[in-house]
């Protein structure tokens, strides 16, 4: 079996412990003050409350597969190795590695695939959350062994 397709298995069928988890809900508490702090007192963010049960529902299930699923499987459990089976060094690297091509990606999708999103996806305020976001996601992985707090993590984004 390929160092990948090992680390696909073990880290999608690893069920975290409730440690894990805490420390995901702490990393979510954390991110979200300062995403509200940075993006409410930039203006970046605004409050328009959606009140569309079906509106809501549909986003909260397109949301799960993409970008939580698809993007915490491409940027944190392809690329990065589980302590189990790299040392601390190659972890941090690819790790730091997966970071800088997961901010990197929003611009170029948006340049690629998404021009209705370029003026989101090229704000330096996007881009510095993005990158938290991708930091706490990464910690979060690292911390579990296991791809599902990330993916709770995103997703509650």
């Amino acid at each position: 079996m390929s160092a990948i397709a090992a680390r696909f298995t073990a880290a999608l069928w690893a069920w975290p412990d409730g440690s894990a988890w805490f420390v995901m809900l702490g990393l979510l508490i954390g991110f979200g003050a300062i995403a509200l702090l940075v993006g409410l007192g930039t203006g970046f963010l605004t409050v328009a409350p959606v009140r569309q049960p079906r509106a809501i529902g549909s986003t909260l299930v397109v949301v799960l597969l993409y970008p939580s699923v698809l993007e915490e499987s491409l940027f944190r459990l392809l690329p990065i190795p589980l302590s189990t089976q790299a040392d601390l060094p190659t972890i941090v690297g690819m790790s730091g590695l997966s970071l800088l091509i997961f901010i990197a990606a929003h611009p170029l999708n948006a340049w690629l695939w998404m021009p209705d999103r370029r003026a989101t996806f090229y704000d330096p305020v996007f881009l510095s959350l993005a990158g938290l976001l991708g930091a706490v996601c990464t910690l979060s992985y690292i911390q579990s062994g296991s791809l599902w707090p990330p993916i709770v993590l995103h997703w509650a984004v």
